[in-house]
């Protein structure tokens, strides 16, 4: 069953790679009968007992759409992009989850963005070192303060509000599945705020984050657990900050970047005992 997961990759791989790259395109065409030819052999593997049915795989899916359309809707990825990611979670029912990372959407997801930060991060770098005396300017600025400090109100408040979703899921807690679901939310905040200009939504974000922590853990409320929980909060709000930095830095880039190669090998990787190497060297060292 393995191997015939594995060539669909490899078959989803050859469609989309060099059209994304040429054309810069993922079609419709050559994803629509991958995910057909996929939801066939679900269903023949689990009558066949070869595959499990189990709420797992609902929620890999409904991993992987959340990423796609967060990363659609935050101006990173393509609606190609998304498709292409949903389409390759649909592609590994046989991938080995980890207490980290305890879907493979996520997984592929890690894998996926660990590849491209290694593309996207020099350039980047370089760019803010040419153009130092104007980032420094514009994180300095009183615009930069209030940014991050609606950041730092939306991730508060959101945080206590995830938590307790997230624990009502039958899968093993993950400070990575907080952090995405986290982000999901702040985007959507973030571009509703932005939109219709209403501080009162992150007021009552930040008010009923507050009530579910007072309600669901009273005892919470120490100054050590708000020490730490305030400390990793600003850690999550300054990675958003810097996610967006370099989100607004690839928007001016005129080149758009292919990622369907990224996702392609890190579905290879996904699926293999290779994934668990690479999550464990990034466990033991941070």
């Amino acid at each position: 069953m393995k191997v015939f997961f594995y060539i669909l990759i490899a078959i989803t791989g050859s469609l989309t790679i060099f059209s994304d790259i040429k054309q810069r395109k993922i079609k419709n065409q050559h994803l629509l009968p991958i995910i057909v030819i996929s939801l066939i052999s679900y269903v023949f593997f689990i009558a066949s007992g070869k595959l499990v049915f189990s709420p797992q795989l609902i929620y890999n899916l409904a991993a992987a759409a959340a990423i796609g359309l967060i990363l659609y809707y935050a101006r990173l990825w393509e609606a190609g992009d998304a498709k292409l990611f949903i389409t390759y979670s649909l592609l590994l029912p046989t991938a080995v989850p980890m207490p980290l990372l305890p879907l493979p959407s996520l997984l592929l997801f890690f894998i996926t963005f660990l590849l491209s930060f290694m593309l996207i991060l020099p350039p980047s770098i370089y760019g803010i070192i040419i153009n130092r005396a104007l980032v420094i300017k514009q994180v300095l600025s009183v615009q930069t303060l209030n940014f991050f400090i609606n950041i730092l109100i939306i991730v508060l408040g959101l945080s206590w509000i995830v938590q307790p979703l997230i624990l009502s899921l039958p899968i093993k807690n993950s400070v990575f599945f907080v952090f995405i679901v986290t982000y999901a939310g702040y985007i959507l905040l973030f571009r509703l705020v932005a939109k219709i200009k209403k501080p009162l939504i992150l007021a009552a974000v930040f008010i009923l984050g507050f009530g579910l922590r007072l309600l669901i853990n009273p005892a919470f409320f120490s100054l050590k657990n708000i020490g730490l929980y305030l400390a990793w909060t600003l850690i999550f709000a300054l990675i958003f900050y810097l996610i967006n930095l370099v989100i607004s830095f690839q928007g001016k880039r005129p080149v758009r970047i292919p990622f369907s190669p990224f996702m392609f090998i890190g579905a290879l990787v996904t699926n293999s005992n290779a994934a668990v190497k690479i999550i464990s060297f990034f466990y033991n060292r941070f």
